[in-house]
C-alpha cells in the first residue's frame, strides 16, 4: 500500500503533459510538481453508513511477498481491517495477490479494489482487475487467476479486465462535474502502461460489470488518483514527479 523510493527534489517539469483520450471537452494542465512518496488509503467519501466491511473498521490491502507463492501469513495477499485505535485486526478477504486501490462506490456500501495479477504465466498471464470485494471472499491466489476450472470454483468474477502486466494502482470515481455522459464510472491508474483507464460500473444484482476505455494516455507511471474539492480529477505521475489536473471546459 505504500510507494518506495524518492522521485527527487521538487522541480518544474517542462515535458509535454499527457494526452487526453475521449475527453475532447476537457482541459488537462500541469498543476503541481512534487517530490514525495505516494500513500494509498481507502476512500470513504460518499459511502453509506453501513460499510461492506464494517462501519467501525478501516480496510487495508496487503500484497503477497512474491509473484506466485503461497504466503505463509494469513494477512498476506489479503484485505484486512481494524478499528481506529488499531485493535480488532481481522482478515476480511483473502487470495488477492496485490490489492492496491480501495474505495467505496459513492452512495453505496460497495468496496471496489484494484488487483495486480501474476506475471509469470507467459501467454496465460491475465489482465489486472478492478473488483467488488465482500467480507469472506476468497480470490484463489496463487492457483486461480481467472482461468476457470475447479481451482477457481467459488471465486468471484472481476468487474472488468485491464491490461496485462499493467501494475494497476490508484482508484477514484468520476465526479459529476466532468459531465453526465460518463455515467457511473471509476478511474484506474495503470503504472506500467502509462494510462488511466475508465471503467463503467453497471450494477447487476449484487455485482458490477464494466467496460474499459482509455481516459488518459501519454503518462509515465501514474500511481495515485484523487478528486479535488472543485470536482477536478488529480493524477500523480511517479516518474515525472508531477500531479496533473483534469477539469471540464466551458461550453
Amino acid at each position: 500500500m505504500f510507494g518506495s523510493g524518492d522521485v527527487g527534489p521538487p522541480r518544474r517539469d517542462r515535458r509535454r503533459p499527457p494526452r487526453s483520450v475521449g475527453t475532447d471537452r476537457f482541459r488537462l494542465r500541469d498543476r503541481l510538481d512534487i517530490g514525495a512518496d505516494a500513500v494509498y488509503v481507502v476512500d470513504r467519501a460518499g459511502a453509506s453508513p453501513r460499510q461492506v466491511i464494517s462501519a467501525l473498521h478501516t480496510p487495508l490491502g496487503i500484497s503477497a511477498p512474491c509473484d506466485h507463492c503461497t504466503p505463509a501469513s494469513a494477512m498476506s495477499a489479503a484485505i484486512v481491517s481494524f478499528r481506529s485505535d488499531g485493535s480488532d485486526v481481522r482478515v476480511d478477504a483473502s487470495g488477492i495477490r496485490a490489492p492496491i486501490g480501495l474505495a467505496y462506490v459513492p452512495g453505496t456500501s460497495d468496496l471496489l479494489v484494484t488487483m495486480n495479477q501474476r506475471d509469470d504465466l507467459g501467454s496465460k498471464t491475465p489482465g489486472d482487475w478492478p473488483a467488488l470485494v465482500h467480507r469472506g471472499d476468497r480470490w484463489g491466489f496463487p492457483d486461480c487467476y481467472g482461468q476457470g476450472g475447479s481451482v477457481c470454483a467459488g471465486v468471484p468474477s472481476p468487474v472488468a479486465v485491464l491490461d496485462k502486466h499493467a501494475a494497476v494502482d490508484g482508484l477514484v470515481f468520476l465526479p459529476g462535474q466532468l459531465g453526465a455522459r460518463f455515467g457511473r464510472s471509476a478511474l484506474v491508474a495503470e503504472w506500467a502502461s502509462g494510462k488511466v483507464q475508465r471503467v463503467t460500473l453497471d450494477k447487476r444484482g449484487s455485482r458490477y460489470a464494466g467496460a474499459v476505455t482509455p481516459f488518459l494516455t501519454g503518462l509515465k507511471n501514474p500511481v495515485p488518483l484523487a478528486v479535488g474539492a472543485d470536482g477536478a480529477v488529480l493524477v500523480g505521475d511517479w516518474t515525472a514527479g508531477a500531479i496533473y489536473q483534469v477539469t471540464a471546459t466551458a461550453g
